[in-house]
């Protein structure tokens, strides 16, 4: 997509979904494909074409939208996972974009750092390298950040000191979410929201002024009504 394009449309959404009290997720972070279309394999790009093509939309949900969490992806990117890279995690998004969030891993992309890229010979070096890196929270398990890290923590001050850099970015969205002051939902509200007469009118109000209609040059619109069959493709045709 175009870096602006996307960068608008990740501000309008993050912004409107945390402005009611919710706690948007950007992903993910970053180039998160590779050759053959996986999001796991290692991707090689220029800096520049990452500050250019891929960084935007991020940063922008960041310093205009005030997302406040993120999500690593799977894969590497120039030689480095991300879900272990200190100068994504760290520099550029906390030093040179200012944010205050917390990060988390794509699906059990911490033990990917040991399984799947090979840089990490245990789980606990897996997580040290993810944490120390600025990763904050292991999803969905904790098969990582849980005994392995501990183990790790009780012997490495670095890995203890990020331990405590992570559970504050979490607690502190956690207050500013009020969770500990009202720790629960209405979940009523939820089931008499979801599939309503008002959402249904709101999807059909947006699906309708989201369209863009590509220029008429070769007078395709409207069809001619000769045509006997049109042929409608994809998972959603039926």
């Amino acid at each position: 997509e175009d870096p602006f394009l996307q960068s608008q449309m990740a501000v309008a959404f993050c912004r409107g979904i945390e402005r009611e009290g919710v706690i948007t997720t950007p992903k993910h972070f970053v180039a998160n494909y590779g050759d053959g279309g996986r999001d796991s394999y290692p991707v090689n790009v220029s800096e520049r074409e990452l500050r250019e093509v891929y960084f935007p939309p991020f940063e922008a949900s960041i310093r205009q939208a005030g997302a406040g969490s993120l999500m690593a992806s799977y894969n590497a990117t120039n030689g480095t996972p991300c879900s272990a890279d200190a100068w994504l995690l760290t520099d550029i998004l906390r030093k040179e974009w200012g944010f205050t969030g917390f990060v988390v891993s794509d699906y059990g992309s911490v033990a990917g750092i040991k399984d799947k890229h090979a840089v990490a010979a245990t789980s606990a070096a897996a997580a040290s390298l993810a944490l120390r890196a600025g990763l904050d929270m292991e999803l969905p398990d904790i098969d990582c950040f849980g005994a392995p890290l501990l183990d790790t923590a009780r012997t490495d001050a670095a890995t203890s000191a990020a331990i405590e850099a992570a559970t504050g970015n979490i607690l502190r969205a956690k207050f500013r979410l009020g969770l500990f002051e009202q720790p629960y939902v209405d979940e009523a509200l939820a089931d008499a929201a979801n599939d309503s007469k008002e959402s249904r009118a709101l999807a059909r109000q947006t699906a309708r002024e989201a369209m863009v209609l590509l220029r008429n040059e070769h007078n395709t619109l409207p069809l001619e009504s000769s045509i006997k069959s049109i042929a409608v493709i994809g998972p959603c045709a039926d």
